[in-house]
C-alpha cells in the first residue's frame, strides 16, 4: 500500500508544481497498483488533473473507470464531474 500512497502523493506534488505529465504518471502507476479498492479514487484525481489541464477525453475516461469500479461515494463525485465536462 505505502507505494500506491507515494504514487498519489507524487502525483498531488507534481500537479500543484504544475508537471501534469508527471502527475499523469503518477495516478496512472497508483491506479495500476494492483489495489482495486483504491484505483476508484485515483482514477477520481486523475480525471480531475486532466479536466483541469483540458484534456476532456482523458478526464471522461477517467471519470467513467471510477464510476465503473468505484464506492458509491466514489461513482456519485466521479458521475457528477463527469456531468459538468464541456
Amino acid at each position: 500500500m505505502r507505494h500506491r500512497r507515494a504514487a498519489v502523493n507524487l502525483g498531488a506534488l507534481l500537479s500543484q508544481q504544475g508537471d501534469a505529465p508527471g502527475a499523469k504518471a503518477a495516478y496512472q502507476l497508483a491506479i495500476n497498483s494492483g489495489q482495486a479498492d483504491a484505483a476508484p479514487n485515483d482514477a477520481l484525481d486523475l480525471g480531475i488533473l486532466l479536466a483541469d489541464k483540458g484534456d476532456i477525453s482523458g478526464a471522461r475516461a477517467a471519470y467513467q473507470r471510477a464510476i465503473s469500479s468505484g464506492s458509491a461515494v466514489v461513482r456519485l463525485e466521479a458521475a457528477r464531474l463527469l456531468a459538468e465536462l464541456p
